[in-house]
């Protein structure tokens, strides 16, 4: 087992999708090797009608339910206190520090 963590915005396309990636010994100690799924994201990656885009997208999310390079654990949201003299604190699924100000 390799525990890790993503942010789940990081799963909006095949791009970001590290962790669906079954590239092998090119990705990280142990990672699953499947061509198919390397395949189908290197068309993904040339593809410019976003027709075929979506077709893509589908056949990778299918392939990766067929042999689940990996399986999400669980979640969790990161919660965060300001005092009331920071202001510019950015909404999202994780934290950032830029924006923010002191008054």
């Amino acid at each position: 087992m390799f525990p890790s963590v993503v942010a789940t915005p990081d799963y909006r396309d095949p791009l970001l999708a590290n962790f669906i990636r079954a590239n092998g010994k090119e990705a990280w100690y142990v990672w699953p090797s499947d061509t198919k799924i390397e395949q189908i994201f290197a068309e993904w990656l040339g593809a410019t009608d976003s027709a075929e885009q979506t077709r893509l997208e589908r056949a990778y999310q299918l392939q990766a339910f067929e042999t689940l390079p990996f399986i999400p654990h669980g979640g969790y949201r990161q919660s965060a206190a300001w005092r009331d003299n920071v202001t510019g604190i950015l909404k999202g699924p994780s934290v950032v520090f830029w924006n923010v100000s002191k008054t």
